[in-house]
C-alpha cells in the first residue's frame, strides 16, 4: 500500500455535480449526486472555461470542495462541504454532503439518487480522448458493511486498518511502458459490492492540459420493477479518481473517492388524454400518441384509403398498431384526427441497424432528450411531399431515423419519486407516549415475506402510531411512512426480493409524540422460481397440410399463470405473424394464415416470479390453397400471384399481381406503396408505384417491371403462381442475352445484375371465367 501515501497539502479533490442553468433553486439537506452516462461508449469530453460539455447535452460543472469547517489531521479528516446537483431532465436542487477522508481514500457517509436512463449499455473500461501517456496504478475499492456511521459520529477505524483488503481486494494496473497514444488501451476489471451484484466500471478521462482528473464510472444496471405507483431501487459504488499528471508521464498523486448511492424510478398511472392532428390528402407518416384499448387500423384511420404500413427492412402491411412505431397511410382529402386513450409519457422502441421509422409519445420530445441506441443520421419527417429533418418528436407523426445497431431508443423522461429525508427532531412533550417497543420480526431476521406484517407492543396512552420502512439505516430513503395507524401491526409491501430494510414506529397522542423505536432490519427472501419450460404438444414438429386456422396446444407448465405463443414464418423468429403473451389455456387458434407457406411457433410460461424459457421450436406447413371459383371476386392477398425480392442481407418485400377479370375487394381501394424510403434504406416496389399489379385478361403481354433501390446482390426472386387465376409470367434475365424464363407453381431465381435497378416481369392474362 506504500503507493497510495502522498501528501494530504498536495491534494485536489474535485467534485463533479451537473449543471443546467434554470429558475430558483431548492436548498435541502441531502448529499452528493452524481450522474452516469446514458452513452458513454459513444462520449466525447471537451473543457473550456471550467466547463465541461459531453455530446449527450449534459453540461458538468467543477468546483473545490470547501474544507473550511474541515477536521484535519497527518492521518484522516472530515470534510463538509454543499454541492450544486442539477440535471437538465429533472429538478434543480442544493445537496450538502460530508466525507471523511484517509489514507487516500474518500468515502461519502449518506445515500444518494442518480437518474439512469433504463437500457443504459455500458461494459467495460472505455478510453475516451486524446490525453498524454501517462503511468497510473489505481484501486478498486469497497466500503465499510453496515451499519453506516451517522453524520457528526466518527467510525472506529485507525491509519493502520487495511481497508482494500477488509472491505475488497482490489485490482493494481500500472503500466511499465506506458502506451503512445493511449488510444485503444483497454482494462477490463469487475467487482462486487455488498449486495453481491457485479459491477463493471467505466474509465473517462479529459486532455491533462485543461483538466487532470480522471473519473471512475459504475455502469451496473439492474431490471427496474414498474408495479404501478411504486418505486424499485437499485443500489450501485461509484469511484471517482483525481490524478494529477507531472509533463503527462509521472504520477504525482491520487485520491479515491467511494459513493453509495441509490436509483429510483417511479411509473404512475396515467390519465386519458386527447392528442389531435391533421393528416394531408395522399401519404402521410403518422403514429399512435395514446394507448388505445383497440388499437386498430380500422377503428384509428377508418377513411384511409390503403392499409398501414410498417417498415423493418421492407414495407410490411399492419392491422394493430403500437405506439413507438412509425406508419405510412394515405387518405383521399384533409383530415382532422383525434386520438383519445392513456397518456403515453416514455416508451421504448426497438431499432434494428440501418434506417427505422418510429412514432411518438403523447408530448413533443426534443431529439436531444433521445436516448438509447447511437444514431447516425438526423430525424426526419415528412411534409406530404418531401423528407424535412425534425428537431422535435411531434406527437401522431412518423419519422425516418438511421442507427449503428441494434438496440432501443427511449422516448421521452420517467420522473424520479425521492424519499422522505430524516431530520433531527425536538424531544417529546410532557405527557407524550413513551417509545415504542418493536416485536416481529426479529431484528436481522432473514427469508421475510415480500409482504410482511410489522407488529409491536402497545404503548399506555398512545392514541395513534406512525410505521416507517426504509432501505438504509438512516431512514434517507424511505419506501413507506404510514401515519394513523390504531393498532399494533401493519402489513407492508410487495417490497422487493432479497433486500435488507430498517423499520421504526413512533407513538401519537394528543399532547404529542413520542421518540422513533429503536430500529429494526430484516432482509426479503429470494425470488420464488419462474416455471418450467413448456413442451409443445400438436401439431407434430415438420407436420403438413395443416389448416390456415391451425389451433396450436402445449402440456401445461407448473405454477403457470400465462403462457406467451410466437409464431412466425423464420425459424429466427425476427419476423412474427402471431405473438400473444396473455394466454391463459394450453392451447390458442391462430388465423389468417397463408397457403402453402411454413410457419414456426414456441412457448413460454410466466408467473409473478418471472418468466422461462422458450420451448423447443416446432414447424408446420400449411395445406395449399382449395380450387377457387374463378368468377368470385378475390377478398384476401393469400389467392393472389406472389413475388417475393429477396436481397443478400435478407431485407424482402411481398408484391402481389392481380387477374383484371375479376373483382378485388381487399377493404381498400388504393394499391400504391408509401414513397420510397430514404437514401440507403433498402426498398423494392412495382415500377408503377404500386404493390399489387392489375393484368388485363386480354391475352396481351405486359411488361411489370419491379424497381429495386438500396439492394444487396445478389437478390433471389421467389415467386408463388396460382394456376386458377390464369396468368402466365416469365422473367427476363438481363445478364443471359434477354431470356426468357417461365415462372410456373413455386421457386425462386438468383439475380446478380438489374439494368437501371429493374427487374423486367412479362405477364399474360386470359379470363378467369374460360372453360376451354
Amino acid at each position: 500500500m506504500e503507493n497510495l501515501k502522498i501528501k494530504i497539502a498536495n491534494i485536489s479533490i474535485v467534485l463533479f455535480s451537473l449543471i443546467f442553468l434554470t429558475s430558483k433553486l431548492i436548498a435541502q439537506e441531502d448529499t452528493l449526486w452524481i450522474y452516469t452516462f446514458p452513452s458513454a461508449a459513444n462520449l466525447t469530453v471537451t473543457v473550456k472555461n471550467n466547463v465541461l460539455k459531453t455530446t449527450d447535452g449534459y453540461l458538468f460543472n467543477y468546483q473545490l470542495l470547501n474544507n473550511s469547517n474541515s477536521q484535519q489531521s497527518a492521518e484522516s479528516f472530515f470534510l463538509d462541504f454543499d454541492a450544486l446537483i442539477l440535471n437538465i431532465n429533472s429538478p434543480q436542487m442544493w445537496r450538502a454532503g460530508r466525507a471523511e477522508y484517509r489514507k487516500s481514500i474518500m468515502w461519502f457517509s449518506r445515500d444518494s439518487l442518480v437518474d439512469i436512463y433504463p437500457g443504459s449499455n455500458l461494459s467495460g473500461f472505455k478510453y475516451f480522448s486524446t490525453a498524454l501517456p501517462a503511468i497510473f496504478t489505481f484501486y478498486i475499492v469497497g466500503h465499510f458493511p453496515e451499519p453506516e456511521f451517522e453524520y457528526g459520529n466518527t467510525p472506529d477505524i485507525t491509519y493502520g486498518d487495511d481497508i482494500f483488503e477488509n472491505s475488497f481486494k482490489g485490482k493494481t494496473i500500472a503500466p511499465a511502458d506506458p502506451p503512445s497514444p493511449f488510444n485503444g488501451l483497454n482494462f477490463i476489471d469487475t467487482i462486487k459490492s455488498y449486495i453481491n451484484q457485479s459491477r463493471t466500471l467505466v474509465w473517462i478521462t479529459n486532455q491533462p492540459a485543461a483538466n487532470k482528473y480522471t473519473t471512475f464510472f459504475d455502469s451496473a444496471r439492474a431490471q427496474f420493477q414498474r408495479n404501478s405507483g411504486r418505486a424499485a431501487h437499485l443500489t450501485l459504488d461509484a469511484v471517482l479518481a483525481n490524478v494529477q499528471n507531472d509533463s503527462g508521464i509521472v504520477l504525482t498523486s491520487e485520491a479515491y473517492a467511494l459513493i453509495r448511492y441509490n436509483t429510483e424510478y417511479l411509473k404512475s398511472h396515467l390519465p386519458t388524454i386527447t392528442v389531435s392532428d391533421q393528416l394531408l390528402t395522399g401519404w402521410n407518416m403518422v403514429s399512435v400518441p395514446v394507448e388505445f384499448s383497440d388499437p386498430l387500423k380500422s377503428n384509428i384511420y377508418p377513411e384511409a384509403s390503403t392499409p398501414a404500413f410498417a417498415y423493418n427492412g421492407a414495407y410490411i402491411v399492419k392491422d394493430t398498431l403500437s405506439c413507438g412505431i412509425g406508419y405510412w397511410i394515405k387518405y383521399p382529402s384533409v383530415k382532422n384526427i383525434n386520438y383519445t386513450g392513456l397518456k403515453i409519457d416514455t416508451t421504448h422502441v426497438a431499432v434494428s441497424a440501418g434506417w427505422n421509422l418510429i412514432g411518438s409519445v403523447s408530448q413533443p420530445i426534443p431529439i436531444t432528450k433521445i436516448c438509447g441506441v447511437s444514431t447516425s443520421s438526423s430525424y426526419f419527417a415528412y411534409n406530404g411531399s418531401t423528407y424535412l429533418v425534425s428537431d422535435t418528436i411531434e406527437p401522431g407523426k412518423g419519422y425516418w431515423i438511421k442507427v449503428s445497431d441494434n438496440g432501443t431508443l427511449i422516448l421521452g423522461i420517467d420522473t424520479l419519486q425521492q424519499g422522505s429525508l430524516n431530520v433531527v427532531e425536538p424531544p417529546p412533550a410532557p405527557d407524550s407516549p413513551s417509545k415504542p417497543v418493536l416485536q416481529s420480526p426479529a431484528n436481522g431476521a432473514t427469508g421475510q415475506s415480500i409482504s410482511p406484517t410489522l407488529a409491536w407492543y402497545a404503548v399506555e396512552t398512545a392514541e395513534t402510531y406512525r410505521l416507517q420502512v426504509a432501505t438504509d439505516s438512516n431512514f434517507y430513503f424511505v419506501e413507506l411512512d404510514q401515519e394513523n395507524i390504531v393498532t399494533m401491526s401493519y402489513q407492508v409491501g410487495p417490497l422487493l426480493n432479497n433486500t435488507k430494510y430498517y423499520w421504526r414506529v413512533k407513538a401519537y397522542n394528543g399532547n404529542g409524540s413520542s421518540y422513533w423505536s429503536d430500529k429494526r432490519s430484516f432482509t426479503t427472501q429470494s425470488p420464488a422460481n419462474a416455471p418450467p419450460t413448456p413442451i409443445l404438444a400438436s401439431p407434430a414438429n415438420g407436420a403438413t397440410n395443416i389448416s390456415t386456422s391451425p389451433t396450436l396446444s402445449w402440456n401445461s407448465s407448473t405454477g403457470a399463470t400465462s403462457y406467451r405463443l410466437q409464431v412466425a414464418n423464420n425459424s429466427g423468429f425476427s419476423t412474427l405473424v402471431f405473438d400473444n403473451a396473455a394466454i391463459t389455456a394450453t392451447s390458442k387458434q391462430v388465423t389468417a394464415l397463408s397457403y402453402s407457406t411454413i410457419y414456426y411457433w414456441r412457448v413460454n410460461a410466466s408467473n409473478n416470479n418471472g418468466t422461462s424459457a422458450w420451448s423447443s421450436a416446432r414447424s408446420f406447413t400449411t395445406q395449399n390453397a382449395p380450387s377457387s371459383d374463378p368468377c368470385l371476386p378475390i377478398t384476401s392477398t393469400a389467392v393472389l400471384d406472389e413475388f417475393t425480392i429477396i436481397d443478400a442481407n435478407g431485407n424482402r418485400q411481398n408484391l402481389f399481381v392481380h387477374n383484371g377479370g375479376r373483382g378485388l375487394h381487399l377493404g381498400h381501394p388504393d394499391y400504391d406503396l408509401p414513397p420510397e424510403t430514404p437514401k440507403g434504406a433498402f426498398h423494392a416496389r412495382f415500377k408503377s408505384g404500386k404493390f399489387i399489379e392489375v393484368i388485363p385478361p386480354n391475352k396481351s403481354v405486359v411488361k411489370i417491371p419491379i424497381k429495386i433501390k438500396d439492394v444487396v446482390l445478389p437478390i433471389t426472386l421467389q415467386w408463388k403462381v396460382q394456376y386458377g387465376n390464369k396468368v402466365q409470367y416469365w422473367l427476363i434475365d438481363q445478364k443471359k442475352n434477354q431470356k426468357r424464363i417461365q415462372l410456373n407453381g413455386s421457386g425462386n431465381y438468383n439475380i446478380d445484375f438489374a439494368s437501371d435497378n429493374l427487374i423486367y416481369i412479362e405477364a399474360q392474362a386470359s379470363l378467369p371465367c374460360e372453360t376451354n
